[in-house]
């Protein structure tokens, strides 16, 4: 099955990383029930959108960061696509830490240098294909059969969807593992 997957705060705990480096950078002691934005600025409000980049391109948050439970297994057997936004820099820190991690995937790269938006993974064919991500507007204008939004037992801004929508809204990877399971079995 052709899987489209993001990568931050879908596939790994993004937002835990980023958290740890701005607490011992700053020597603050912020959690993730403090973030409410994208910039993390309800942690530090001085951030610029440079200096979360750099944060994301860091060796700290590299060394810290670590796969959702069960994202991995979830994945393995299917035809993976990596769909994630991200710096010239972050991009190859993704491929680098993948290739480490022994997950094979294909590329869907949306580089934010270029002047690329989430909004940019339209562009994918995804027909006949399963997309996960973590905000509604990465999924909202693709031509996936099958759209998960992966939650976290989150409920961010970004998160919202409207009525009527046709995603699945899940809060763990053992769900994913059920919808995948049930359209490689049933289809859609």
């Amino acid at each position: 099955m052709k899987i489209f997957v993001d990568f931050d705060d879908t596939l790994v705990k993004s937002r835990k990383s980023i958290v740890k480096c701005i607490n011992d950078m700053f020597h603050l002691s912020r959690t993730e029930d403090d973030v409410t934005d994208w910039g993390f600025r309800s942690l530090k409000g001085d951030l610029t959108k440079k200096d979360v980049e750099g944060l994301f391109e860091s060796d700290a948050f590299w060394n810290n960061v670590e796969f959702y439970e069960g994202a991995v297994d979830t994945l393995a057997g299917h035809d993976v696509y990596l769909c994630t936004v991200g710096t010239t820099e972050n991009l190859r820190r993704k491929t680098q830490f993948l290739s480490e991690h022994s997950l094979p995937y294909h590329e869907a790269f949306v580089n934010s240098d270029r002047g690329q938006t989430m909004k940019d993974k339209k562009r994918f064919n995804m027909a006949g294909a399963i997309q996960i991500g973590d905000t509604w507007q990465e999924l909202e204008h693709t031509n996936a059969d099958v759209k998960i939004l992966f939650k976290d037992y989150r409920d961010y801004s970004w998160q919202q969807v409207p009525p009527n929508a046709e995603v699945y809204i899940v809060d763990t990877w053992k769900e994913i593992s059920d919808i995948i399971g049930w359209y490689a079995k049933y289809g859609s």
